[in-house]
């Protein structure tokens, strides 16, 4: 797992667009990050 694409969306949300590596299968990922109290904190990911 590495960051790859990390794009802010306003000042309350990130969107991380990236690849992950498990033994020998591989993929895609996209996380949705919210800022809440100056903490951003993961609301969605979703893998295939």
């Amino acid at each position: 797992l590495h960051t790859g694409q990390v794009i802010q969306c306003g000042s309350d949300y990130l969107v991380e667009i990236s690849q992950y590596k498990i033994n020998t299968d591989g993929g895609n990922y996209v996380v949705v990050w919210k800022k809440d109290g100056g903490n951003w904190k993961k609301i969605v990911d979703i893998f295939n």
